[in-house]
């Protein structure tokens, strides 16, 4: 499955990649270490950082870490694709504020009651 967001938001940013994001059934050892690549050694800056405009492929989106900080980041689009359903939820979910182009409580309502089928 993949997902389509799009960077857009009006008003103040607000960070979608932070320590409190959803990583919803994942053990505690495998969220230390997404935080550790993350947050301490950013292990998925070292061959270069998403810049304004890009349009990003995240392969493996897991709960959006790198989907989150891709938009974070300004990336125009990113592409999501994350086969296991309960974790694209979570992207979902973790990304939501920068889905456009929806009447927000109306969107965000449908999909946090139907993110299995939701596809952008």
């Amino acid at each position: 499955m993949t997902i389509h967001l799009q960077y857009g938001r009006i008003g103040p940013m607000k960070k979608a990649l932070n320590i409190n994001i959803d990583c919803g059934p994942l053990d505690i050892d495998h969220i230390s270490n997404m935080r550790t690549e993350f947050f301490s050694r950013m292990d998925y800056d070292w061959w270069g950082e998403v810049e304004p405009g890009d349009v990003v492929v995240d392969v493996g989106a897991c709960v959006g870490f790198f989907t989150c900080g891709a938009l974070d980041k300004g990336a125009s689009r990113v592409y999501a694709i994350e086969p296991n359903r309960e974790l694209l939820q979570l992207v979902m979910k973790n990304a939501f504020d920068y889905i456009q182009n929806q009447p927000y409580s109306r969107a965000k309502r449908f999909l946090l009651s139907h993110l299995d089928l939701a596809l952008f």
